[in-house]
């Protein structure tokens, strides 16, 4: 059992060292590219704002600025990826950050005809967390799941439980899409691994979301069978941060009705 467990925290280092060298190496990569990149996005607003240019050269401008911003975006990614900053403690209401996070994907969920369930229960103890990174978390899930689901026909559903107990908070998001191979499940939380076609994903959402839900003294973890969804499961413990004194008795919120 000693050498199990000597193996396992030998493996642990091996996994932490190997996730910091390549965040320090993200980092300056991005930073380096970033300075081009905006001076593309620049120049291309200032020259599409011309009255003399034509309309199939603001077309052509316009295909710069959307390949742009899209380098952009990931460079952001592997920003906050390789910075793993502290979380801001607040006392937040999950339900609350669900619902504006599905207030974000909104549209994408309709353009994919995704229907999503809330069953949440009457009363839910606050949490202390980082709102802003929960949310990051809860929309990375969220587009994993309709992005599968645009492979499927028939149905599309997203579904979003919560519950708590004396000490955690869960929240599980499930969907029925067409699930995740057994041979991707141990590396689905591993940076730039991804299944999607080129151009579609950076392979970084759910890296991000599994540093961010450990910050906070959580996990989440992931179940799935082919052909039959998946399930992933965030624990986050209720507590309060040093930083907002002693953990008193949690506040319930406001009832919440399930919706769909």
């Amino acid at each position: 059992k000693a050498y199990e467990t000597l193996d396992e925290t030998k493996n642990m280092l091996v996994e932490s060292e190997k996730l910091a060298s390549i965040g320090r190496l993200v980092s300056g990569v991005a930073h380096e590219i970033n300075n081009p990149l905006m001076a593309i996005l620049g120049f291309s607003e200032i020259l599409s704002a011309r009255p003399e240019m034509s309309e199939e050269a603001r077309e052509q401008l316009a295909v710069i600025a959307k390949a742009g911003g899209r380098c952009r975006d990931i460079v952001r990614n592997l920003l906050t990826f390789s910075r793993r900053k502290k979380p801001e403690w607040k006392e937040v209401s999950p339900l609350l950050l669900i619902d504006e996070t599905l207030e974000i994907a909104a549209l994408e969920m309709k353009k994919a005809d995704v229907l999503t369930e809330r069953v949440y229960p009457e009363r839910c103890p606050t949490l202390v967390a980082d709102p802003t990174q929960l949310k990051q978390v809860f929309l990375n899930l969220l587009t994993n799941s309709w992005q599968a689901l645009r492979e499927i026909q028939g149905e599309k559903r997203v579904r979003i439980e919560v519950s708590a107990d004396a000490d955690n908070l869960r929240i599980v998001f499930s969907d029925n899409g067409p699930g995740i191979k057994p041979e991707n499940l141990t590396k689905i939380f591993e940076p730039f691994f991804t299944t999607k076609e080129v151009g579609t994903g950076t392979g970084l959402g759910l890296s991000i979301s599994y540093g961010i839900i450990q910050s906070h003294g959580g996990d989440i973890s992931v179940e799935s069978h082919w052909g039959h969804g998946a399930r992933f499961t965030i624990r986050l413990p209720l507590r309060h941060a040093p930083s907002l004194g002693k953990p008193g008795d949690t506040t319930p919120d406001s009832p919440l009705k399930a919706a769909a």
